[in-house]
């Protein structure tokens, strides 16, 4: 005979808990990363796409082709970059924004420091023009389904309640 549903040994129940991450985490989330999306504006209309990116220190450096949209934002142009991973199986993810400027980088010396293949296009065709987002700001929060009094690791213990409730 088999034991009935109430029987049966139940988890524990999970909460939904959305966590603001601090600055050194974000940027440690998009060191691992090589894949956002960048959002701009051009001619008035906004525009948000799809780049592969490399690190160097605290720029985000890419590269375009001449006369993309990219290319033609001109130095100092501002910019978001939105990266994230999910667990759609999980229910669970970070998002990371950083806003900035773009900066086209003409240094050959400088190129030929990128040029060891840490920032290989995905997309086909020449890309010869190299571009380094500079952000000002940082952002980012995760999403996770959790026991009711677990945090993420990394992330400081809240501060206990002076009204002790």
């Amino acid at each position: 005979m088999s034991p009935k549903v109430q029987d049966r040994v139940r988890e524990p129940e999970r909460v939904v808990g959305m966590d603001a991450l601090v600055d050194d985490v974000c940027w440690h989330l998009l060191a691992g990363s090589r894949l956002g999306r960048i959002g701009f504006v051009v001619d008035g209309e906004p525009w948000v796409l799809p780049f592969n990116f490399g690190m160097r220190e605290r720029a985000l450096v890419l590269r375009t082709s001449e006369g993309s949209m990219l290319h033609s934002l001109g130095n100092g142009s501002p910019v978001a970059v939105e990266v994230d991973n999910v667990d759609q199986a999980a229910q669970t993810g970070w998002s990371v924004i950083a806003r900035g400027r773009v900066w086209e980088i003409t240094d050959p010396a400088d190129i030929a420091s990128f040029a060891d293949g840490a920032v290989q296009p995905w997309a086909p065709g020449p890309k010869d023009r190299w571009m380094s987002v500079l952000p000002h700001a940082i952002s980012g929060r995760a999403i996770s389904r959790r026991l009711p009094n677990w945090r993420l690791p990394y992330m400081p213990e809240k501060p206990a309640n002076p009204a002790g409730g």
